[in-house]
């Protein structure tokens, strides 16, 4: 949809304007961040002297509805899905409630799991993981993971928990850099 390319955007503005650095070294700075933390959002928040509210607040100020829309195969595949459905995700709640709102299935879910929910932490730190599970007070075996970056999967995995990747493409394997099967 183009959402994320546009939160990425906004992180490396964020970057530039914050941390008064060039154009090109803020896409290097997230990046690198990306590279060694599995999220821009938990290198910034650990290395950068920022506030992090107001950084997930410019980096999360998006017209959700320019990207996406109601969803209708997604609603129909999320009522066949038993069980109690949680998001979990590394952007502010209320980010997360507005993109399920634009897609028309925030009605499946249960609740969110936010990145104020991890203190600050962020996917992949398995820390975060443990958090969420010991707040739904199931063991790891009995939950199902699904996520669409693959490095977000190694941690959950190892916990117990199954695992999916979903993709885009309907990839069926996952890149050589995943350690594992999903």
């Amino acid at each position: 949809s183009g959402i994320m390319d546009a939160i990425s955007e906004r992180i490396d503005l964020f970057i530039e304007q914050q941390l008064q650095l060039h154009s090109v070294l803020a896409v290097a700075v997230r990046e690198a961040y990306y590279g060694h933390y599995g999220s821009s959002i938990g290198g910034i928040l650990r290395h950068c002297k920022v506030d992090p509210v107001g950084f997930m607040a410019f980096v999360h100020d998006l017209p959700v509805e320019a990207y996406i829309a109601p969803n209708e195969e997604l609603n129909r595949l999320l009522t066949a899905l038993p069980g109690r459905k949680y998001i979990f995700t590394n952007a502010p709640g209320d980010y997360a409630q507005r993109v399920l709102r634009a897609l028309g299935v925030e009605h499946h879910f249960d609740g969110i799991f936010d990145i104020r929910f991890a203190g600050l932490d962020a996917k992949p730190a398995p820390a975060v993981y443990q958090k969420v599970l010991a707040a739904l007070g199931h063991p790891a075996g009995a939950c199902w993971f699904v996520e669409d970056s693959v490095e977000n999967l190694a941690p959950a995995k190892a916990l117990g928990c199954r695992t999916v990747w979903l993709t885009p493409d309907n990839t069926s394997s996952p890149p050589s850099c995943y350690q594992g099967t999903p």
